[in-house]
């Protein structure tokens, strides 16, 4: 079974990388450092957000906070916009009504 990737899927995944590094780039500088450490995008592991907090000097909270925001920025959130959301399928778990369950049921055990 041949599993490398199709001239399509190769091309969709220029074009996604095309559109994070273009996303990433309308971020604030510190946002987008933070966002491209902890999610590994520049061609490392992602990292954790105390990883991420020593290597730039900033307590982790601050680091969570950057990395908020940007996603916050990113999903086209306090600033309007569609974002890097349009970008992506729909999410297959979300309600078609938009609203999401923020806790899983738990057991009645």
């Amino acid at each position: 079974m041949d599993r490398r990737p199709s001239d399509e899927d190769r091309a969709y995944e220029r074009r996604l990388d095309a559109e994070i590094d273009a996303a990433l780039a309308a971020l604030p500088d510190r946002e987008a450092r933070v966002l491209r450490l902890y999610f590994g995008l520049l061609d490392h592991p992602p990292m954790t957000l105390s990883e991420v907090a020593a290597l730039l000097g900033m307590t982790s909270e601050r680091a969570r906070q950057l990395k908020d925001s940007g996603l916050d920025r990113l999903r086209g959130g306090p600033d309007g916009g569609a974002g890097i959301a349009a970008l992506l399928p729909p999410d297959p778990t979300t309600p078609l009504d938009g609203a999401a369950e923020l806790h899983p049921p738990q057991d009645a055990a």
